[in-house]
């Protein structure tokens, strides 16, 4: 979808909540930067696994820019206010990572739920626990 629009300077972020940090950077090489290799279009994209523990993520990532232009030189008093467009793009940014964090909270939280219904099984009398 991003290289069908050939647009420069356009790219995704993808979330990966639960990837561990060697999982994410062999993942990222073998589906990701490997196959782009494989069909010669390595060259039209920039391929960053961020991970907690190397870039302080709050949440490993892959992020993907297509066609990635050099970044700006010299005189940049130009660039002083974030566009509408930019600030949009950090709000989404933001929402992705909100979400994220509740549906790491929320599977914590299930996890806890069963361990503790597997627990009032064991304990019951009569229930699956020793010395019944």
């Amino acid at each position: 979808m991003i290289r069908q629009a050939g647009k420069e300077d356009t790219g995704a972020l993808i979330l990966l909540p639960g990837f561990v940090h060697n999982d994410l950077v062999r993942f990222t090489q073998s589906q990701v930067s490997d196959p782009l290799q494989w069909l010669g279009a390595q060259d039209d994209w920039s391929i960053k696994a961020y991970t907690s523990l190397e870039d302080a993520a709050p949440f490993p990532a892959i992020r993907l820019l297509h066609k990635l232009t050099p970044a700006p030189t010299g005189d940049t008093s130009e660039i002083t206010t974030m566009t509408e467009e930019d600030a949009e793009l950090d709000r989404k940014v933001d929402y992705m990572y909100e979400k994220a964090e509740q549906q790491v909270r929320e599977k914590k939280e299930t996890k806890v739920k069963r361990k503790q219904r597997k627990n009032i099984h064991h304990d019951r009398p009569g229930g699956l626990g020793f010395g019944a």
